[in-house]
């Protein structure tokens, strides 16, 4: 296959601000979960992640109505659980550096 058409098929996300946009909403879902543990003690611990879909799509709909992000829900949801994951590498790097052990490379 020429290289020429594998270059243009690869879509540059680097300039695309909707894309940029929507990538924030992986950025934003721990913090809103984490708040929802503030404001709502109650809700059981093992919940908490199983909400990042749900939110990603809450925060996906409001991009899209104020024409930030054109983004399906089914994106929005993948989003807000790829924000489960960052939280979670923050986590284990954060407990690794506390508890002396090297974080893993």
């Amino acid at each position: 296959m020429n290289a020429s058409l594998i270059a243009q098929a690869a879509p540059d996300l680097t300039t695309s601000t909707p894309q940029l946009w929507a990538y924030g909403i992986a950025v934003v879902t721990p913090l809103i979960i984490q708040g929802v543990r503030w404001l709502v003690p109650k809700v059981p611990t093992f919940l908490l992640p199983t909400l990042a879909p749900f939110v990603g799509i809450v925060v996906g709909l409001g991009l899209n109505a104020v024409g930030a992000a054109h983004l399906s829900w089914v994106d929005a949801a993948q989003l807000g659980a790829l924000g489960v994951f960052v939280r979670e590498i923050t986590n284990q790097y954060v407990t690794k550096r506390m508890t002396g052990s090297s974080p893993p490379v």
